[in-house]
């Protein structure tokens, strides 16, 4: 195998300060953990790290409900504009360095959130105390940019995109076991972030959160996060399957690299990508108001933010039977199901009983949730190969990051026209279900190139 040329500093080799090849494991399980820490670490960034911000930041600020989810909407919109530039950066600066600067930027980015009234007050008292909610709201949305485009952007999409480079056989599995851990992670994340914010207060558990960053992930992402096994002088999975492994399921074969431009002119990138996209409305709509959503169901703040636990246990077992399904059959009926279970999360809150929508709130978000977990970790990669997954995965990114800014602000949007967030909940009903139509079609583009071999 030739060797990788060497980056122009030393500190970016590979093989420095250790030599992956020499791990007594397969490095790629060493690199599920970083993963795991990298897309943890994205949760100040995710919608469902701001549900315990969201009031005392509108009330920091001045703002409104409908104030600030406009202002995450254009923060996460711009984010969303440049992710695909993003993407291709990955394929040119590799995981590692990715990694390290998201960490670091979505440190700095949090302490800018953690600071924003005392930044609007004093650009304010400049200016003139009249232009004191202009200043608040553009300080909030270039903070709400920051951490969408770091965080949920560059921070996740570099840590997935690794470990999806280092298997191809075991690919389902690793995402699978990833998945658990976030899974647990962004569950329970709504109510550890919502005592750290009553007991630290929300500015200084900002601050924490942000030395972490900076100190810890960077750290970790510096020492062990490596871009593909190949700069390593290692294989996919460790090395070829031996003559007793089973044979792959012909959706798994790859034959060629499509470029960024062949998969967006595919069905199947598009079927996937906006399913995957419709979800992150949905879910980070849901995650921003879920306090005044829990209230409107009969729930108080700590019961309705207690499901997001209870689903990830429907999350983990979901993640796991997909990682191991994925390898033994087309992913598009995978996606169906998902897109299935998408509609049950969005029944729930429409039939009127707290007991049955708390159940079916936990069970649809859950199990879709982790197959959304698995299935976008895993079928870019299978469909389209690695050479230029960046710039491909950068696509699908920027269409979840747009989802996830229109979410809050449609949601609130709802509930202030009509009074209520069912017409929010109608649309999460109709939507994932019409999807599960062009999902029949949505067959591996590589199965044609088998045919045309």
């Amino acid at each position: 195998m030739t060797p990788p040329p060497h980056p122009s500093h030393r500190m970016w080799h590979p093989q420095f300060p250790f030599r992956p090849d020499r791990s007594p494991v397969f490095y790629g399980w060493v690199l599920t953990v970083i993963t795991t820490l990298g897309v943890t670490a994205s949760i100040p960034g995710q919608t469902i790290g701001m549900a315990a911000f969201t009031d005392p930041l509108m009330a920091a600020l001045g703002l409104t409900r409908v104030e600030i989810s406009a202002a995450y909407l254009v923060g996460t919109l711009v984010s969303g504009l440049l992710i695909p530039y993003g993407g291709r950066l990955i394929d040119r600066w590799g995981a590692r360095r990715m990694m390290v600067s998201a960490a670091l930027a979505m440190g700095l980015s949090l302490t800018v959130l953690a600071a924003s009234d005392v930044i609007s007050a004093m650009l304010a008292g400049m200016a003139g105390e009249r232009h004191e909610r202009l200043f608040a709201l553009t300080v909030v949305t270039a903070g709400f940019f920051l951490i969408r485009f770091w965080g949920q952007g560059m921070l996740t999409m570099a840590s997935r995109n690794m470990v999806a480079k280092w298997f191809d056989r075991r690919r389902g599995m690793a995402v699978g076991v990833t998945g658990v851990a976030t899974a647990f992670a962004f569950a329970a994340s709504p109510a550890v972030l919502n005592v750290l914010v009553e007991r630290l207060g929300w500015r200084w558990t900002w601050l924490a959160l942000a030395a972490v960053l900076v100190v810890v992930i960077a750290s970790l992402a510096w020492l062990f996060a490596r871009d593909n096994p190949e700069e390593c002088g290692l294989e996919m999975d460790g090395g070829p399957a031996d003559s007793s492994a089973r044979p792959l399921h012909p959706d798994q074969v790859v034959h060629r690299d499509f470029t960024r431009e062949q998969a967006l002119a595919s069905l199947p990138f598009w079927v996937f990508t906006l399913s995957f996209g419709w979800y992150s409305l949905f879910v980070t709509g849901y995650t921003f108001h879920v306090v005044d959503i829990g209230g409107s169901i009969g729930f108080q703040a700590a019961e309705i933010l207690r499901l997001f636990l209870y689903a990830a246990v429907f999350a983990v077992l979901a993640n796991l039977a997909c990682g191991w399904l994925s390898a033994r059959m087309r992913v598009k009926y995978l996606l169906i199901a998902m897109n299935l279970m998408f509609a049950l999360f969005a029944l729930g809150p429409l039939l009127g009983d707290a007991r049955l929508s708390a159940t079916l709130i936990v069970i649809g978000s859950g199990i879709g949730g982790g197959l959304w977990s698995n299935l976008s970790g895993i079928v870019f990669a299978r469909f389209f190969g690695r050479a230029h997954l960046g710039a491909i995965t950068g696509v699908f990114w920027a269409t979840a990051v747009f989802g996830s800014a229109l979410g809050p602000f449609l949601f609130g949007a709802a509930e202030a026209i009509t009074s209520s967030y069912r017409l929010a909940f109608i649309l999460g009903l109709a939507i994932p279900l019409t999807m599960c139509l062009p999902a029949l079609q949505a067959d591996n583009p590589q199965q044609a190139e088998a045919l045309s071999d």
